[in-house]
Formats: C-alpha cells, structure tokens, sequence
C-alpha cells in the first residue's frame, strides 16, 4: 500500500492509494476536484517501499510514521531536493541494509 500526501499552508490532505495505484489515484484526485496550489504548499509522493521499510527486528517503518515525515519534511526542508534528501536519509537510518523495496519520494515546493 502507498500513499499520496498534500500539505496545504491551511490544511492537510491525506489519501491512502494502493500500491501501483498512483496513477489512478492522481486522475481521480484531478478529476474529482480542481485545485492551485500556492505559495508554501508542498506536496509528497512517495512508493509503498517508504512506509514498508524494514528494520532489523522485522519492524515496519509504517504508514504513519512515513505521512509524519513528510509533513516534518514540507515544514522544515528549504527546497524540495532538501525535504527528499530527508525523507530517503530517515528510511535509510531505519530500514540500514533491510531494504526490501523500491523506495522513490517526489516532492514540489511552490516558491513563495
């Protein structure tokens, strides 16, 4: 399972999308609703392989855990390369060698 996540300056978005589903999910998502995003927004895409890092202990890193550092990450990053770097340096730090899937992370930061 993956997920979506848009962060707005004023409110949060969350939508959970099956793995391999992302495609489907951002047509339905664009389809059902047009919106802009503005300056400060920030939005993260993330595979399934971030939320199911492993740890040594078999120890997922969980969906959850995954949706709270992007967030961290759209707050605290200065620029989208920063905010990824953080996200694919904190499943690294947990999964260590563990890493049982793809693990991919977009972000866009709209410039104020």
């Amino acid at each position: 399972m993956g997920y979506e996540l848009n962060r707005r300056q004023s409110q949060e978005i969350r939508e959970s999308v099956e793995s391999g589903k992302l495609a489907e999910a951002l047509a339905r998502l664009c389809s059902a609703a047009e919106f802009q995003l503005a300056p400060g927004d920030c939005l993260v895409l993330c595979s399934a392989g971030v939320a199911e890092a492993t740890n040594q202990d078999g120890e997922t890193h969980g969906f959850d855990r995954a949706q709270e550092m992007a967030l961290q990450a759209c707050r605290s990053a200065r620029t989208a390369r920063e905010g990824v770097d953080q996200i694919l340096a904190a499943v690294a730090a947990y999964g260590g060698a563990y890493q049982s899937d793809d693990v991919a992370c977009v972000m866009l930061r709209v410039c104020p």
